[in-house]
């Protein structure tokens, strides 16, 4: 499967769990700035993430940068998507660590 034929979760849960492994440390590497993971996303946006996605993730947690003509709109239902997809994500971390 590819591009659309991949289930919008699927490519949500993709770019999540990416920010989440590059911001946090791992046993074989130490976390990357947000900064830095936030440029290696809009580095694959169009390649590796989805670019609704990748605008829906940016646009709901980061400023827009008016100087990156790469970021466009994102679709409304890309957008709710990816939040109850983060609320999910929210509430299984709060499970796991109480």
């Amino acid at each position: 499967m590819s591009g659309e034929d991949i289930p919008l979760d699927a490519r949500t849960v993709t770019l999540a769990d990416t920010f989440d492994v590059l911001t946090h440390d791992r046993p074989y590497r130490t976390a990357w700035p947000a900064d830095r993971a936030l440029a290696e996303i809009r580095r694959e946006r169009g390649r590796q993430f989805d670019p609704n996605v990748v605008d829906a993730f940016l646009g709901e947690f980061f400023e827009p940068n008016p100087r990156s003509p790469t970021i466009v709109a994102p679709s409304p239902a890309c957008v709710k998507r990816f939040e109850m997809i983060l609320r999910f994500f929210r509430l299984a971390r709060i499970d796991v660590n109480s």
